[in-house]
């Protein structure tokens, strides 16, 4: 929290923690004197100077731990950073008043949110796939869903914990250790992010205090760009709806979006960040091996604007213009694409938080969240409908021009569905065959 240490600062918070934990014991100036020499905490008064500080030791930390030891040891596809971030998954440009300028911290509108983290190596060559943390453990649209487009936890708070830290960490390292590759991770140094014993294949490097708005890549535009490709995605599907409604072709449904919705939405956005925006990013927090790789960074590195991609700004632009036409908006096309900027992602360690991890109780806080108020999905097609499916997304696919991609891609989706056709044909007839004797 940034609150300078003193004598005083130390003797009030050994004072709320005593009277939490039911000790009796007053702390004096001789034991923050003894706390001060067993902690090796020296006070010291804070000069004018002290708000240019995170900047010299950002630049400090570029110049010697990064430049020195990780390029240096680290080619730029094994050098990867990661970051957690907020989203408001359900928000729509006509409902954004409720949300605008929340932070969700404690908790707060849980249910409305999801933290993601993405993670990406230094030349954007392999994105990892996101972890997305929510509330429910199993949600409702969950029901029949056998795999997940993405990694999905959850806890009550729908945020990123140490546990949760841990446990992604390590399973990327035995990807690591599989795919005999040594990689340098660099994660912002916050309470969500502990040391991590035993990796084999990960250095686990944490980034000075307060500096990551200097040195993160992920905060430099990564996140920006996900976050922005996700509401153009929002916009789209919105639009769609609701012109379908106006059309007569839809009832008059509630636009909604579930939490299986928002994993294959988040999937497509971050799919959908381009390699030279993440290289970029990486440069412009200065990892670069040497100052004349430092050219000036390309302007998309925080923007939709995707070259040679249909999720540019001026579509995007577009899209929100014409839904604006149709229904009234409550945000400007710009103010939603920041609704989420301020979202806590982490867990903030409170001083209740931290007698807690003394006395053993709630250590990670990771309990079970309450069940989602989500409707029951309906049962999955059969195999039968599939193939039927199929057979009609051929038809529409084969009629647009430039569609050659599409179509291999149909075709690898039929191939799946018959593969599982006759699979099914097959544990049939042995069943049979079986119930006969």
């Amino acid at each position: 929290m940034n609150v300078p240490l003193s004598g005083p600062v130390v003797i009030g918070k050994a004072t709320e923690i005593a009277q939490l934990m039911n000790v009796n014991f007053t702390p004096t100036p001789i034991w923050v004197e003894k706390f001060k020499q067993r902690r090796g905490i020296t006070f010291r008064v804070i000069s004018g100077e002290a708000a240019a500080a995170p900047k010299d030791e950002a630049q400090n930390w570029a110049s010697n731990a990064l430049k020195k030891k990780i390029l240096n040891e680290y080619s730029p596809e094994d050098v990867y950073n990661a970051d957690e971030t907020g989203l408001f998954f359900q928000c729509l440009p006509d409902k954004t008043l409720a949300l605008k300028d929340e932070t969700c911290t404690g908790g707060k509108k849980s249910k409305s949110r999801l933290t993601v983290m993405p993670a990406t190596n230094m030349d954007g060559s392999h994105k990892l796939p996101a972890l997305v943390i929510g509330k429910a453990k199993n949600p409702r649209a969950f029901k029949h869903a056998k795999t997940l487009p993405v990694c999905y936890r959850s806890n009550k708070k729908a945020w990123m914990t140490s546990v949760l830290f841990k446990e992604w960490l390590k399973k990327l390292d035995r990807q690591m250790v599989t795919q005999k590759q040594k990689i340098a991770m660099v994660v912002d140094n916050c309470p969500a992010h502990p040391k991590v014993k035993d990796l084999k294949a990960i250095e686990l490097i944490f980034l000075p205090p307060n500096t990551t708005s200097i040195l993160q890549p992920c905060d430099q535009g990564i996140i920006k760009s996900f976050k922005q490709i996700y509401r153009k995605l929002m916009v789209r599907s919105y639009l769609l709806h609701v012109e379908e409604q106006i059309k007569g072709r839809r009832k008059d449904e509630v636009y909604t979006v579930n939490v299986l919705d928002a994993l294959y939405r988040i999937k497509e956005a971050w799919s959908n960040v381009k390699q030279q925006c993440i290289a970029n990013c990486f440069r412009h927090a200065g990892f670069v091996k040497e100052p004349e790789e430092s050219e000036t960074i390309e302007s998309d590195i925080v923007s939709v604007n995707q070259e040679g991609d249909s999720l540019d700004t001026d579509n995007y632009d577009n899209l929100f213009s014409r839904l604006n036409d149709l229904i009234p908006l409550s945000a400007t096309s710009q103010a939603y694409l920041a609704i989420d900027d301020d979202l806590a992602a982490s867990e903030v360690l409170t001083t209740e938080d931290i007698v807690n991890s003394v006395v053993k109780r709630d250590v990670d806080n990771e309990e079970e969240g309450e069940e989602d108020e989500e409707e029951m999905p309906p049962p999955p097609p059969t195999v039968a409908d599939a193939r039927e499916a199929i057979k009609s997304l051929r038809l529409f696919i084969q009629s647009q021009s430039n569609a050659e991609d599409e179509l291999n891609q149909i075709a690898n989706l039929q191939d799946y569905i018959e593969e599982v056709s006759v699979t099914k044909c097959r544990q049939t007839s042995i069943t049979n065959f079986f119930k006969k004797m």
